[in-house]
Parts: C-alpha cells; sequence; structure tokens
C-alpha cells in the first residue's frame, strides 16, 4: 500500500514539472535564424520615419541662358574681358550658343594665362569688348541668365557696358550652399565632378564652364527632385543687388543751364527695366532734363521710376524714405517717358 502510495506522489511532480516546462517553452520568443544577424540586426521600421516620395522639378526654369566670362583679373574696375561665352538653353536642352575671344587693349597678366590659358597672341588684333556688346544683349534677350557665382560675371558686364543687365539672375553656387554639404567644396568643377563623376579636361574656357553649368544645374533639379525636395521658382525669382556701383558721370552730359528743365534738382533711381530704352540711354534722358541720377536710394533722392521686372523692396523703401521727412515720388516707366519727350525712334 505504502509502495502504490509512493509511485502516485512521484507521478503527480514528475506531471507537474513536464505541465511547468511546456508552459514555459511555449511563452518563449521565435528567433528567426534564416534572418538574424547578431551583427547587422535587422532595422525596425518606425511609424514616425518619412517615406521620401520624388518631386518633379522640370517646371524649374526650363529656359535661360547661361553665361560665363574669363578676364584679366578679379577687379572689375582695372581688369578687363578677354573671352565671354553664352548658351541658350529651351526645355532644358541646349540649343543655340555664342562664344568670342576680346582684345582687352592690355597685357594679359601670366597669372591670368595660367588660370584660363589665354595669352596676347590669342587676342591680338581682335575687336575689343564695345564691338561685341550689342551681339551679347540679342543672344541674352530677356532670358534669365544663369552662372557660376553670377554676380562676379555681372558685374564685370554691367561695368564695361556702361549699363545695367535687367535679367534676372539664378546663381548655382547659391543653390549648391543651400542644399548640399560637400567636404571639397562648391567650385564648379567640384560640382561637375559631384554629379557626373567626371573630372573636368577644360575647365575655365568660357563656353566649357557654361556647358559644366548646364550639367551641374540640370543635374541639381534632378537630384533634389529624387530625394523630394520641391524646388520653387518663386524663392530664386529675385534680382539680388550684391554689387553697388555708379555709373561714372563724367561720361554723362548735363545742359549748361537746367533751372527751366523738367527734372531739375531731381535725383531719380531706377528700379526694373524701363521698356524700349536701356539703362544708359534712360540714365543721360535724366542728365539731358536737368535731373540728377543714382543707382540706389539716398537721402537726397526725390523720385524713383519703376519698370519691368522692378525690384519690390526698392519700391518699399521709396514709399517711406530713409528719413521722416523725406518724400520719394514714385513714377512709372511710361510716365518718365512722357516728362524727358522719349519716343521710340530715338532708340533706333
Amino acid at each position: 500500500m505504502f509502495g502504490i502510495l509512493f509511485f502516485l506522489v512521484v507521478g503527480y511532480i514528475v506531471f507537474k514539472l513536464f505541465i511547468a516546462y511546456s508552459t514555459k517553452q511555449t511563452n518563449q520568443p521565435k528567433t528567426n535564424y534564416k534572418t538574424y544577424n547578431p551583427v547587422n540586426p535587422p532595422v525596425v521600421a518606425s511609424s514616425k520615419t518619412k517615406r521620401i516620395t520624388a518631386v518633379d522639378n522640370s517646371s524649374f526654369f526650363p529656359d535661360y541662358t547661361i553665361i560665363d566670362i574669363e578676364t584679366t583679373g578679379l577687379n572689375y574696375r582695372t581688369d578687363k574681358i578677354i573671352q565671354f561665352a553664352a548658351i541658350r538653353v529651351r526645355d532644358h536642352q541646349i540649343v543655340d550658343s555664342m562664344q568670342v575671344m576680346i582684345n582687352p587693349e592690355i597685357p594679359i597678366p601670366p597669372e591670368a594665362t595660367k588660370v584660363n590659358g589665354i595669352k596676347d597672341s590669342d587676342v591680338e588684333g581682335l575687336p575689343n569688348f564695345s564691338y561685341y556688346v550689342q551681339s551679347i544683349l540679342e543672344f541674352l534677350g530677356d532670358d534669365y541668365i544663369v552662372g557660376h557665382n553670377i554676380h562676379f560675371d555681372k558685374l564685370f558686364l554691367e561695368y564695361h557696358m556702361g549699363e545695367s543687365l535687367m535679367n534676372k539672375r539664378i546663381d548655382t553656387l547659391t543653390l549648391a550652399r543651400d542644399f548640399y554639404s560637400l567636404r571639397d567644396g562648391y567650385s564648379l568643377s567640384n560640382l561637375y565632378q559631384y554629379f557626373t563623376g567626371e573630372i573636368p579636361q577644360n575647365a575655365h574656357d568660357a563656353l566649357y564652364d557654361c556647358k559644366m553649368t548646364h550639367t551641374v544645374f540640370e543635374g541639381m533639379k534632378k537630384d533634389l527632385g529624387e530625394k523630394g525636395r520641391k524646388l520653387n521658382p518663386k524663392a530664386y525669382d529675385v534680382d539680388m543687388i550684391w554689387y553697388h556701383y555708379e555709373l561714372p558721370k563724367r561720361e554723362f552730359k548735363k545742359p549748361e543751364n537746367c533751372k527751366d528743365l523738367p527734372l531739375y534738382k531731381q535725383h531719380i533711381v531706377f528700379t526694373g527695366k524701363i521698356p524700349d530704352m536701356t539703362r544708359r540711354q534712360a540714365i543721360q534722358a535724366v542728365f539731358d532734363n536737368g535731373g540728377d541720377y543714382g543707382n540706389q536710394i539716398r537721402q537726397k533722392t526725390t523720385m524713383i521710376v519703376v519698370g519691368e521686372y522692378q525690384n519690390d523692396s526698392t519700391i518699399e523703401i521709396a514709399k517711406t524714405g530713409l528719413t521722416p521727412d523725406q518724400n520719394i515720388k514714385i513714377i512709372d516707366a511710361n510716365e518718365f517717358k512722357d516728362i524727358v519727350g522719349w519716343i521710340h525712334a530715338n532708340s533706333v
């Protein structure tokens, strides 16, 4: 009897141990030995992780003209332009180009030749810059102009043309700095290599640099679109003034007796393009009518002429003036042309 009781107790204990072991195995998390990697564990997607959705940047300036220049140095007042190039782009594709070599009428410094490879013998006997001004303006037309550090090119061109370029502009250097962090810097050559994987073969030739700029500009639009970054044209649809300089007033003649002229004692600033007039013609019209001209609003400014593609910030400054007692009259381009007696025939 005692033996039977002993076996029943042992059997009950064994049964309880079996049940406890089975329950523990059931509650253990299952390991997938086919996918688990203790060195590189699988990444579990978080519900907060943003999924990148590609966007279309094809509407971000599909039509434009790229420009580039080579010069004898970096000072726009004392150095000269020795090469100009431009390429016209329509629907993102190059459709036309222009390139000219220019006689600076001064010796080309060796340090400039070392950069761009242009020697005195390359430009000997060629026309100077003034010969090409009209052709350059006709090629640019009303296009947006694109360039790498374009403010440098625009400053040189405007100073040696003697008038302002009214084309709005886009700077690929600014775009690159806005959206990329590049260890090797933002030179055009570095950006070209970044987007193509190729080393530039002829950098600092104006036309070649234009083509590199086209590759970089279009490359940025595509790359940023694939990364879900939508480019907004309005964010770059501005005419930023990076440099301020006055056209030499000695180049403009004023009548001897100005008291009876309509713009006598008026200090005038332009914002935007005056239809049918170059900036030089508009400035000369101011002097012809007894007025004075400035490239930015000052305390002596009395009038601002608003043309096409105007700078809104300049207009806002004109509305308030620089001092509480300053009263600036704001007129449009047509009223200005009526005051100075301008007719389209004058520009032909």
